[in-house]
């Protein structure tokens, strides 16, 4: 996937956009150009539901990982993971 995808690449910036001590999920975003990728890890048995501040907005395609919700609408992102999954996410604007 990072051959693929530039945002994977050494090259790209890297954003936390959630991390709490003790909570979960931990979600960062990589990006390059005009190319964005979210990760969200949530590696905790129990389902997650967040929202982070946070000024990013696009459509969300899932490329890797388990099927969990994402809206992203500028203002804010609206996440719901399951427990013990992880997403890779592609924004498109």
């Amino acid at each position: 996937m990072r051959r693929n995808k530039k945002a994977l690449q050494a090259q790209a910036d890297f954003n936390v956009l959630y991390a709490e001590k003790n909570k979960y999920p931990f979600v960062f975003s990589r990006s390059l150009n005009n190319e964005q990728i979210i990760v969200a890890l949530n590696p905790a048995g129990n389902d997650v539901n967040i929202e982070i501040p946070a000024a990013i907005s696009g459509k969300a395609t899932l490329i890797a990982g388990a099927t969990n919700k994402i809206n992203p609408d500028g203002k804010r992102i609206v996440l719901e993971m399951k427990g013990v999954t992880y997403s890779v996410f592609n924004l498109k604007k």
